[in-house]
């Protein structure tokens, strides 16, 4: 039986969280990290991502901008996003979610409540 490596792309300034979610997902998963919204954009019509989760506050390019792009682009159009960010206010939560995020995840994040959320969308 052959199992299929998914892979999630993972986009925060936040070195923390960007090495907890690469420790996490690192042993069933093919992890990219990069630090911006707009670093990612550069690159992803050449990469093929399973998912992606996504910061909302960052420099250069924030979340929803990125999910912005992220929609608008047919190649891109159908990958979830997950927003994983330290806002948890009611409107940070539609806003992510009406602009087509699957699933919004607020910091400090439980790590298998996490891990629950992101299979959920990647083994669907």
């Amino acid at each position: 039986m052959s199992t299929i490596t998914k892979t999630i792309i993972h986009v925060d300034d936040d070195y923390f969280y960007l090495d907890l979610i690469y420790e996490i997902f690192s042993s069933s998963s093919f992890v990219m990290r990069f630090c911006s919204g707009k670093r990612l954009l550069e690159y992803i019509e050449y990469l093929h991502a399973d998912l992606i989760i996504l910061d909302v506050e960052m420099p250069d390019m924030d979340g929803w901008e990125t999910i912005m792009h992220l929609k608008k682009n047919d190649a891109t159009k159908n990958i979830p996003v997950i927003f994983l960010s330290g806002s948890s206010s009611r409107q940070e939560i539609e806003k992510g979610l009406s602009l087509g995020a699957a699933d919004y995840i607020t910091k400090p994040c439980i790590p298998d409540d996490l891990v629950q959320r992101v299979y959920s969308k990647l083994y669907a």
